[in-house]
């Protein structure tokens, strides 16, 4: 946030700078002068709402991602659960296995694996 106000005050001030360093002034304020009040309302409401919607949607990501967060780690929870009641631990060897053995058996997995079905 202080990054982008300084940005913010460093660009104001060029543009300062460069509009009181030229000769156009005068005739941008008779120019503006000529352009009815309520059109500067307008043109401050339409940067007012810009303003918001771009910190609103900034807020609205950032309570999405701390929710997202927070459901994540209800599922880890619920999976570390799981596996207690299992009585699995987790980093036990027991149940770590090489993909290379070839063949598991439909009660290990559920499934039967044939390295020789590969093309080997």
């Amino acid at each position: 946030m202080n990054k982008t106000r300084g940005w913010i005050g460093a660009v104001t001030i060029a543009l300062l700078l460069i509009v009181f360093m030229t000769d156009w002034p005068a005739e941008a304020f008779g120019l503006l002068a000529t352009i009815p009040w309520f059109v500067y309302l307008i043109l401050a409401g339409i940067v007012y709402c810009g303003y918001k919607f771009v910190s609103l949607s900034r807020e609205d990501y950032q309570a999405d991602q701390e929710w997202i967060e927070e459901e994540g780690n209800v599922f880890i929870r619920r999976m570390e659960q799981e596996r207690e009641r299992r009585g699995d631990v987790v980093g036990e060897d027991s149940d770590a296995r090489d993909p290379d053995d070839g063949e598991l058996s439909p009660s290990e997995g559920g499934y039967v694996y044939d390295r020789t079905m590969d093309g080997e």
